[in-house]
């Protein structure tokens, strides 16, 4: 299966393009890592180079962890039953299709989109979940150059202003999650 897949995409399941490595073998590079600061005890500063999952089930509809690792800048801020995500991401596309050559050897050639979420959570009862989620993927920014309204982290704000002109993609999305027996847990996207 992954010699397949490898052979028709390119990259490891998962990971990175591949490369060849002696006979019937690939190599790829693979790197995480993070930082994380917590200034009060609602408050988790996160950055890092890394994957990360919203959502429930093997494969969320919001956010999967079954992509590559990307650099990213996540706050997590807990209040009794509330919880808020709010994450601002570099992506890259990986196709050797359009390729943008970088200007400098360590940049990479690939095409690179900005890329935000946010997910608010409310427990209305320690068996019964509600989430909202909002990911955007912005138009990539022609002078490379991050804007702060990536960064803002105050959720459907962003896709009421970024999205009405067609340039960025938006998913908005509810999650629900009950448990009524310690092990089975009924969710829906």
């Amino acid at each position: 299966y992954v010699t397949s897949f490898i052979q028709k995409y390119g990259v490891a399941p998962g990971q990175d393009i591949v490369k060849d490595f002696k006979e019937n073998a690939y190599d790829y590079t693979i790197a995480y890592g993070s930082v994380s600061y917590s200034p009060f005890k609602f408050l988790n500063i996160q950055t890092g180079q890394g994957k990360h999952f919203i959502g429930d089930g093997y494969r969320s509809l919001f956010l999967s962890d079954n992509s590559f690792q990307y650099p990213y800048l996540k706050f997590t801020a807990n209040y009794e039953n509330f919880q808020y995500v709010s994450m601002a991401t570099l992506m890259q596309n990986i196709s050797t299709k359009n390729i943008v050559w970088a200007r400098r050897p360590w940049e990479s050639p690939f095409i690179k989109k900005p890329v935000s979420f946010n997910y608010l959570t409310y427990n209305l009862k320690y068996k019964l979940q509600l989430g909202l989620f909002e990911g955007i993927v912005y138009k990539s920014p022609p002078d490379k150059v991050l804007s702060l309204k990536y960064f803002n982290p105050i959720i459907l704000t962003r896709s009421i202003k970024y999205t009405l002109d067609g340039e960025n993609n938006t998913v908005i999305g509810l999650n629900i999650k009950y448990q009524p027996f310690n092990k089975i847990t009924l969710y829906g996207q």
